[in-house]
């Protein structure tokens, strides 16, 4: 994995970036995590599939995700499964655009909203 120091960030942290195989997996999720000495509960994933990052990162425990949707239209039982989420204390934020991700988070969106985006 790659550790960067961002020096001007919103979120003064050290940035992670590491490309995880099998993603679809929770277990490759938690198995990347342990590698890399960080916990769930800290991390923000920020992913471009619900289906191959957010779902999978939900599952394995991640409490705070941004999905960069790029106008993707969401399945029905993903709508389900994010819906079942959002009721359990997670921090999800939607960004159309890897552009929009910094106002994302700044900006903090309630279920109602994150549901209105995608349904």
């Amino acid at each position: 994995y790659e550790k960067e120091y961002q020096e001007e960030s919103v979120i003064p942290t050290e940035v992670y970036t590491t490309p995880i195989t099998e993603k679809k997996t929770p277990r490759r999720w938690k198995s990347k995590v342990r590698e890399m000495g960080v916990n769930t509960e800290n991390t923000l994933i920020v992913g471009d599939s619900l289906s191959a990052d957010i779902i999978p990162a939900l599952k394995a425990g991640f409490r705070n995700l941004v999905w960069v949707r790029n106008n993707q239209i969401p399945k029905q039982e993903e709508l389900a499964f994010l819906r079942a989420y959002l009721q359990n204390n997670i921090n999800l934020c939607i960004a159309n655009t890897p552009e929009d991700i910094i106002s994302c988070l700044e900006h903090p969106q309630t279920d109602e909203y994150i549901l209105s985006l995608v349904e």
